[in-house]
């Protein structure tokens, strides 16, 4: 946004930025969208995500209060409710009135749908790794000690 406005900013503060090293077209098969896409989104409750992220490689070395602060914010617990659509059982039991039987399902998933985050890293497409001197206002890039992207 800066690049294509001048002045718009009177600094720029990026976290963990996406710098791609050339364009890319959205249209064309990107890793990260791609990978967005297959991401595990659900869990039946919040110890069993961070049990799950915790085993993996990206958070196995995150410091235990950020990963306690990603599962704060970048989580949710749903509640649904069955609208006895599953209602075979309460009529095999004799219940009198099986459409009317309700059970409620409570899980946690990521805040941030899948869909939603592949969308935004195929809106990414256009490098600015060429032009970033070009941006007149202070720059500040902050990524984490171990990261590789």
């Amino acid at each position: 946004a800066e690049l294509s406005n001048p002045g718009l900013f009177s600094s720029l503060i990026l976290c963990e930025p996406i710098l791609l090293e050339h364009d890319v077209d959205p249209k064309d098969s990107f890793h990260l969208a791609d990978r967005a896409l297959k991401r595990k989104s659900s869990w039946s409750s919040r110890e069993e995500a961070e049990a799950y992220l915790s085993a993996k490689p990206m958070f196995s070395g995150w410091h235990r209060d950020a990963l306690k602060g990603y599962m704060d914010t970048g989580f949710v617990d749903v509640s649904e409710a069955d609208d006895g659509k599953d209602s075979c059982a309460a009529a095999a039991s004799g219940a009198d009135d099986a459409k009317k039987v309700h059970h409620t399902k409570t899980y946690t998933k990521l805040a941030c749908d899948p869909k939603s985050e592949s969308f935004c890293f195929r809106g990414v497409g256009k490098s600015i790794l060429k032009d970033i001197n070009e941006i007149k206002c202070p720059v500040t890039i902050m990524v984490g000690g171990n990261s590789t992207h």
